[in-house]
């Protein structure tokens, strides 16, 4: 009989260090796909900041002459990127050399 009992204690211990593991898989699974939304969501802003600092630093202030700058804005273009293992659409500025040539953005 003191056999029996044990084998319950056993499998009572096992089962209740289990469900613990369980909820500590769910909630990094979670925190997993809440940190995916978040990039997914704040990407595409953190591009568009980067592009249009790339431009600025090329074009100078919007609004203000600057003989000195080395290209002028001419609008934006339709781009897309991958985040998150899903395709964004992004609004991509446009910068033309003094020539009239169109230039890459660094970033």
């Amino acid at each position: 009989m003191a056999k029996n009992r044990m084998k319950r204690l056993i499998r009572k211990e096992a089962s209740a260090g289990e469900a613990p593991r369980s909820m500590l898989v769910q909630v990094l699974v979670t925190i997993g796909n809440s940190l995916r939304d978040l990039c997914t969501q704040v990407g595409p802003e953190i591009v568009k900041a980067m592009l249009e600092e790339d431009r600025e630093r090329l074009c100078g202030p919007e609004g203000r002459h600057n003989p000195k700058r080395l290209a002028s804005r001419y609008g934006y273009d339709q781009g897309s990127l991958v985040l998150g293992g899903r395709k964004v659409t992004v609004r991509k500025p446009r910068v033309r050399s003094k020539e009239g040539k169109e230039m890459v953005l660094p970033s």
